[in-house]
């Protein structure tokens, strides 16, 4: 229920409608103001928002608070370059205490450049399910580099269902179902669970200070 976060008396973060989209065209505004009023009746939570209509969003913060609630997370999904050109200068347009991106499912190489400084966390993952599709783990790595080097908080999630090769996975009697990317870097099939969250070898579980 909507209410619930008011009667919790100890801290907690919380990811609102982690499987939609608040900002959907079927989620009517009323119901958005709904949850914006438990939002600034519970400062002591902190919420994450993540959609990819941050044009809708970013009216709805126009029209629902004078001020960000210092405990609002405003976020938008970017999966490739296409999606980071289009929809982060529109985050950026928004007026929130902290924007964030989520670039999972990570599909293709994104140059954070023009805006990594504005920027207060990035969360990085492949995809998982039967019909997910592989991630070079050069494009991870470079989201990495990029936020180090801005002082940006950085979270690795997961590889998803793919993870680079490693010596001894093509050995007789292992089968894995690999792809191999125009650089030649390739990946296998493993699972989610068997492909794990490290990045060449470290968890990255940065979050914003």
């Amino acid at each position: 229920p909507l209410e619930m976060p008011l009667r919790w008396r100890a801290p907690r973060k919380i990811f609102v409608c982690s499987m939609t989209d608040l900002f959907a065209d079927f989620v009517r505004d009323e119901w958005i103001l709904a949850v914006a009023h438990v939002i600034a009746h519970t400062p002591h939570h902190i919420y994450q928002v993540l959609t990819k209509r941050p044009a809708r969003m970013r009216e709805m913060m126009r029209a629902t608070f004078e001020t960000p609630p210092a405990n609002l997370w405003l976020g938008v999904s970017v999966e490739d370059q296409a999606a980071a050109d289009e929809r982060i200068p529109i985050l950026l347009g928004t007026r929130a205490a902290k924007r964030w991106l989520s670039c999972e499912p990570l599909l293709g190489p994104i140059d954070l450049a023009p805006w990594v400084g504005k920027i207060s966390w990035t969360v990085v993952g492949g995809e998982s399910g039967p019909r997910a599709r592989p991630m070079n783990p050069d494009w991870a790595r470079s989201l990495r580099d990029q936020c180090a080097a801005a002082g940006v908080a950085f979270l690795f999630k997961q590889w998803g269902e793919y993870r680079k090769a490693l010596p001894g996975d093509f050995e007789q009697g292992k089968f894995y179902e690999a792809y191999t990317f125009p650089d030649k870097t390739t990946v296998i099939k493993c699972g989610k669970r068997r492909a794990g969250r490290t990045l060449d070898g470290v968890i990255h579980d940065g979050y914003p200070t």
